[in-house]
């Protein structure tokens, strides 16, 4: 009989073989997205492929790592031998977009199959038409790189050699991208390693019994705590600016119903898909309405798929948060941020006391530099934005939220990488939405070309507005993508293009603030001296939002 102590060390075991294997996979890994801004994630799931372990990764990457899994194990299962590992990055089939890629491997004891364990990274190239894949303007899913559905792409821990060739012959940086897809075997092979010690000191029985009673126990008690509260409906909206193609505003719809111990996510009245990249795939809406679901109702419940079971989503095919193939879904992160804004919204009708105001979502950018002798380098950069102000509280300053989870890079291991020279990086003053609670700054951050140009990419949004205030606050500012900023040669960027950069060319980056929360004229004078101190706003921004102050 496996008692409640023994079951919890398994479970903390396992817990802690997730973060070590992301340990192993940033050290090992090539790309600055992976090494340095920690782009990856990493899951232990049961043999049935049900997530029952995650380390504090990505949530966005995180959330559906087990729909890939499965959709793998549907061709895979009981083919699979020890050094083993399944390949997939194929958005309609469990995957989000064609850079993540995710990569699966069993745990064998005894000639049979007892875990698997996976690691999920953004890779710097997967082909397409522009260097990172995922422009801002990409009409199809066959643009944005090489599209894998489930392969075996290990035998006993040694590449498959044809797909060695196919998939180098579509890269544009192959061994950038062999190295950081060695240093998530190597993170699975750890992870396969651990669970073994797990099981040689616990006993194959007890493990799989802990796995489905942690899964089993984290249900039952979300759905006893959404009994808990009355049965009412909830609903919040938001919207993505553009698609990258001159459509939009498109809207992202939502509803929360809860009915007993049930609780429904309704999607229904979304836009309908759109001809460029903005599109989220389900795997992406489903893992940012877990996020929500989970950060509202049960933070401090074990992340697994306990919750999933317990949530119902509603996404009709063939609108943003769920395409058709062969959709273009590159850039579904805009519309993902949108879901999680327009969700925190809908659920403070059950719990006002935890959501925030618009936030800034994070704002990709990737420069190809001209070739000179071997690959032209890629620089791919996420650059953080800000949260949105909370109930009794500001938001935060210059930070990637809510689904994603990656770090700033730092411009010293970027300038050492890249023929590149960074001239600003901080926050930027006077971003933040005014109120009772001001939403977070966003960033400043420019950097300025040495000997070699380049093409850029960019994919944003919120230009046209900023992430919106809450109840009689002030928006955030929005963001600004400019060219050579305060010369004859200034040229103001829209939020999803492609531009040439010749040597010598700046490029500036600012990210939007967050939203406010509540009427300014209720803010703390000392919390507004403290920022004028600080420098976070200006005399001029009290003199507009805080007249009362003086």
């Amino acid at each position: 009989m496996l008692d409640a102590i023994t079951q919890e060390i398994i479970n903390n075991s396992l817990d802690a073989a997730s973060a070590e294997m992301g340990r192993v996979l940033q050290r090992a890994a090539y790309s600055t997205i992976i090494r340095e801004e920690r782009d990856f994630s990493c899951s232990i799931f049961t043999r049935s492929g049900r997530l029952v372990s995650q380390a504090a990764h990505i949530p966005i990457q995180m959330g559906s790592m087990d729909m890939a899994l499965k959709t793998a194990l549907r061709t895979f299962e009981g083919r699979l031998a020890a050094g083993d590992a399944v390949l997939v990055n194929d958005p309609y089939s469990g995957a989000q977009h064609t850079p993540d890629i995710l990569l699966f491997s069993p745990v064998v004891v005894e000639g049979d199959v007892v875990a698997y364990v996976g690691s999920v990274a953004h890779h710097i190239d997967v082909g397409g038409r522009v260097a990172g894949s995922v422009a801002g303007d990409n009409r199809n899913i066959f643009q944005e790189g090489l599209r894998i559905p489930p392969v075996v792409a290990y035998r006993n821990g040694v590449m498959d050699e044809t797909f060695a060739s196919i998939f180098a012959a579509n890269v544009r940086l192959p061994e950038v991208t062999f190295g950081d897809l060695q240093a998530q075997l190597s993170a699975n092979t750890l992870g396969v390693s651990r669970v073994h010690s797990i099981v040689s000191e616990h006993g194959t029985s007890y493990v799989l019994t802990s796995m489905e009673r942690s899964i089993e126990s984290t249900e039952q008690e979300f759905r006893r705590r959404i009994a808990e509260l009355p049965d009412a409906r909830g609903t919040g909206s938001d919207f993505v600016e553009d698609d990258g193609l001159g459509n939009g505003p498109l809207t992202v719809k939502v509803a929360v119903e809860i009915t007993g111990d049930e609780l429904v996510v309704d999607f229904t009245g979304s836009s309908p898909q759109t001809e460029g990249p903005i599109n989220s795939v389900l795997s992406a809406t489903t893992a940012s309405a877990l996020y929500v679901i989970r950060a509202v109702f049960g933070p401090d419940l074990p992340a697994n798929d306990g919750l999933n079971s317990a949530v119902r989503i509603i996404a009709s095919s063939g609108t943003i948060v769920n395409p058709l193939s062969p959709t273009a879904c590159g850039g579904r992160m805009q519309t993902c941020y949108r879901i999680v804004d327009a969700l925190l919204r809908a659920c403070a009708t059950f719990t006002p006391d935890r959501y925030t105001a618009g936030s800034c979502g994070n704002m990709t950018m990737s420069l190809q530099f001209d070739r000179r002798e071997g690959p032209a380098p890629i620089f791919f950069e996420v650059m953080p934005g800000a949260l949105g102000a909370r109930p009794q509280d500001d938001g935060i300053d210059g930070t990637d939220v809510h689904i994603s989870n990656c770090m700033n890079a730092p411009i010293e291991a970027l300038e050492a990488e890249f023929p590149i020279e960074f001239t600003s990086f901080e926050f930027r003053p006077d971003s933040c939405g005014a109120g009772r609670f001001q939403g977070g700054l966003g960033l400043r951050r420019s950097f300025r070309l040495h000997d070699l140009g380049g093409e850029l990419m960019i994919r944003g949004d919120q230009v046209a507005s900023g992430p919106g205030g809450v109840d009689g606050a002030a928006d955030g500012q929005p963001c600004w993508f400019v060219l050579n900023p305060g010369t004859e040669h200034e040229r103001v960027l829209p939020s999803k293009t492609l531009v040439s950069l010749k040597p010598g060319d700046e490029f500036l980056r600012e990210t939007a603030g967050g939203g406010g929360i509540g009427n300014a004229c209720d803010r703390d004078p000392d919390l507004v001296t403290r920022d004028l101190a600080d420098e976070r706003i200006s005399k001029h921004f009290i003199k507009t939002h805080y007249p009362q102050t003086t």
